[in-house]
């Protein structure tokens, strides 16, 4: 097996799950190669469990998280769609084997009879979606950062920095909780963030973006967290909280309530990115490549689905200069 990341590595759950696994897999004959799928597969599913904190116990897992899991791989990774089947068959087999050794009481994969009685049918194996991403106008986003821009307290400060640098840079929601304080540098507009297999890469900001950022990390500093408190974004909790960075979970909401707030109905934290690509193909400034080191993608999938909706746009206000009514 592959060696696991730090945080993987502590878990000794998972740790074991993986070399029963494994040693499962083995005693099927199968070929090393589908083997090695499997494990990796399984890997990155409860990777993404620790990452996005979802339950720690296998019998808390339900569809919706294997769903989940499945749409992070195509969203932000780009799986091509043979890529992303391989993924499925291997998490497939996973839950397959922990429901025999009876782990769980059924896969979330498979079909079964929910809590109310109702006969679940199988989940279906993923489609890569080639249709336009959903995108937040100009305008929308002036209302999200709107909510907090001129705010004077330093949940204001700290919650219109995230939407900033999220819009300045089109950082994964990954990407932008794990930052720490040193990696911004307002002076040159910088933010280094840590992809995909923990590849760092430089993103620029802007002015403005810079100014949000700044004015966030003044009033940081005069929160008493502790010298050793390195995370940038800080919840709100007081020092009754456990921990003072704030969690994948606690950012997420940051963007639900302020899009609330905006009157924007449900906003995630993915389409403030789809809207930073989106406006990235628009514009033509950057070749693909350039947009693809930005971004940290490594397929081109995803830079194909931003094209189809930078097209959309550009075709639709083609046809409103164009309309044959108004020439009549």
């Amino acid at each position: 097996m592959r060696q696991h990341s730090g945080t993987l590595a502590s878990n000794d759950l998972y740790v074991n799950l993986l070399q029963s696994f494994d040693i499962h897999l083995r005693a099927r004959n199968r070929s090393e190669r589908t083997n090695e799928t499997y494990i990796d597969s399984t890997t990155q599913f409860l990777e993404f469990a620790i990452d996005r904190d979802l339950p720690s116990q296998p019998t808390q897992w339900t569809r919706s998280h294997v769903e989940g899991f499945m749409a992070f791989l195509m969203e932000e990774r780009g799986l091509k769609s043979s890529t992303a089947n391989n993924r499925y068959r291997g998490l497939q087999a996973f839950f397959r084997w922990l429901e025999d050794e009876g782990d769980i009481p059924y896969s979330p994969m498979g079909e079964y009879t929910n809590s109310k009685g109702f006969k679940v049918r199988r989940m279906q194996p993923p489609k890569i979606d080639t249709t336009a991403p959903e995108v937040l106008k100009a305008d929308d986003l002036e209302k999200l950062l709107g909510t907090c821009l001129k705010g004077k307290t330093d949940v204001d400060r700290r919650d219109a920095a995230i939407i900033s640098l999220f819009i300045d840079t089109g950082c994964r929601l990954a990407e932008l909780s794990n930052l720490t304080v040193d990696d911004v540098d307002v002076t040159n507009n910088l933010v280094w963030v840590v992809g995909k297999g923990n590849l760092p890469r430089p993103l620029r900001i802007g002015a403005k973006c810079a100014q949000d950022i700044n004015r966030y990390l003044r009033v940081r500093k005069q929160r008493d967290w502790g010298p050793d408190t390195k995370a940038l974004w800080l919840g709100s909790g007081g020092k009754q909280s456990k921990t003072a960075a704030m969690t994948f979970s606690g950012i997420r909401r940051v963007i639900y309530r302020r899009a609330a707030q905006a009157g924007l109905g449900k906003v995630y934290p993915h389409q403030l990115r789809h809207s930073w690509a989106h406006d990235q193909m628009a514009s033509h400034e950057l070749s693909d490549g350039e947009i693809m080191q930005l971004a940290g993608w490594k397929s081109r999938v995803m830079l194909q689905r931003y094209a189809a909706s930078a097209a959309q746009e550009r075709a639709l206000e083609a046809a409103k200069r164009n309309s044959l009514r108004d020439r009549l």
